[in-house]
């Protein structure tokens, strides 16, 4: 919703200034559900209904990846924030990123961690791509600069009970 508000705001400004090459901007907004399902079904009405110029992409890496190609296809500009690195690894031209992926900031929380005498952790994350890849990107840097990880566990994304896994 913030997101929606935020682009009407600069669109409202926009068009008040005379648009783009003087043509009016309009802004759609579908909601993908965090579904990549519904994030395809989405990606071919804003291509083939409502033939747009340029996409805000999901906020989910999944959906991002699911979609990616085709809007590459289309040749549609796209910015995505999903936080996973995989979907930024296909070599897609107009397909961008708005935010760091989670892998960047992994290193730094390990470095921190040993720096603050942390020599043991214990990984506990979920099992989409996003997850995934963090904890790798931690994982590697943990043990790059000796800290041991102990356990991992995983939960899947409907999960909000984490009593069994910390047990």
């Amino acid at each position: 919703v913030n997101i929606t508000r935020g682009a009407q705001l600069a669109i409202d400004e926009a068009n008040a200034e005379g648009g783009i090459n003087g043509a009016q901007i309009e802004l759609l907004s579908y909601d993908d559900k965090g579904n990549p399902e519904e994030a395809v079904k989405i990606a071919s009405r804003l291509v083939e209904v409502d033939h747009v110029d340029a996409v805000m992409g999901s906020l989910i890496s999944s959906n991002m990846l699911a979609t990616g190609q085709y809007f590459e296809d289309n040749k549609i500009f796209t910015i995505g924030t999903g936080l996973s690195p995989t979907w930024m690894e296909q070599g897609w031209e107009y397909i961008f990123r708005a935010c760091a992926n989670n892998g960047n900031t992994m290193g730094d929380l390990a470095t921190k961690l040993y720096d603050m005498g942390v020599r043991t952790a214990a990984g506990l994350h979920g099992q989409d791509d996003a997850n995934m890849s963090a904890f790798l990107a931690f994982q590697e840097k943990a043990e790059e600069i000796g800290i041991e990880i102990t356990t991992e566990e995983v939960y899947v994304e409907s999960d909000n009970e984490f009593a069994g896994q910390i047990n």
